[in-house]
């Protein structure tokens, strides 16, 4: 199989639930959190294919702002019936349309930020420019049988970054986001054959975080990955333990796998 830093992360969490979703490849359900997330890249994304040339530089702002919530209310009405069918409560729909459109604004307001400090050093069109990355990009590595999509590429005039959307509920690059963005710098390397400078996460809600990227990150990430491929290369599910706890079942869900799995029986 070809992994990814999902398959990956998922084998380091639980080995059963590895082996129910990329070996048996058992089917999962979807999940309001990749759904917001799927509409929240879209936002972003699309938001950079304006036609800079058609902006002022005396109503930008409002332009933008109009934009940014124009694709998230188009993403959003897309995506309704699967809306409705995962959250049918009309109460925590509005909660969670508010709480995203919250998310984009702090993402808005942090670019618009940035577009104001380049501006110093060059025209407003030069300078959403600079601040444009290629989004969604997708690297395969043959050679490390790993893939990734990076939400964003950013050049710099310190160097490469590579930045992570996330709508979690904190703002700390905890080991598993470590290793999902060591594994991009390290696609990064193999493809381009240059070094990123930083790596990191910007959490919606609060904010972006970076950690400096060297060798040692980079061999963090071909360990982990050549550890779970070792131990990935068996169909025996006897080799893929329960790893039993608060991921299995939770207040108002459950593991994609939990009735057949039985984790804590």
């Amino acid at each position: 199989m070809l992994y990814s830093p999902s398959s990956i992360l998922t084998f380091k969490q639980c080995p059963r639930k590895f082996y129910y979703h990329y070996i048996e490849k058992l089917p999962t359900k979807k999940s309001f959190a990749l759904i917001r997330g799927s509409i929240v890249h879209s936002v972003i994304e699309d938001f950079f294919k304006i036609d800079i040339k058609k902006v002022s530089h005396n109503n930008y702002e409002f332009v933008f702002k109009t934009l940014v919530f124009d694709l998230f209310k188009q993403n959003w009405l897309k995506n309704m019936d699967q809306i409705n069918e995962l959250v049918s409560d009309p109460g925590l729909q509005e909660f969670y349309y508010t709480e995203t459109a919250e998310m984009l604004n702090n993402w808005y307001t942090l670019f618009i930020e940035k577009l104001q400090d380049k501006i110093v050093g060059a025209n407003f069109r030069e300078a959403f420019k600079l601040l444009t990355p290629l989004t969604e990009t997708k690297i395969i590595d043959k050679s490390l049988n790993v893939q990734g999509i990076i939400d964003a590429i950013l050049k710099t005039e310190y160097g490469i970054k590579l930045i992570d959307y996330k709508t979690s509920k904190r703002d700390e690059i905890s080991e598993e986001y470590k290793l999902q963005l060591a594994i991009y710098a390290l696609l990064y390397k193999y493809k381009y054959d240059e070094l990123p400078s930083e790596v990191g996460i910007h959490f919606l809600k609060y904010g972006e975080k970076f950690i400096p990227v060297d060798n040692s990150l980079l061999d963090f990430a071909k360990t982990e990955i050549t550890d779970v491929q070792e131990k990935t290369q068996t169909h025996d599910l006897e080799n893929y333990n329960k790893s039993p706890g608060p991921l299995c079942k939770w207040k108002d869900g459950e593991c994609d796998f939990y009735k057949i799995c039985r984790p804590f029986d």
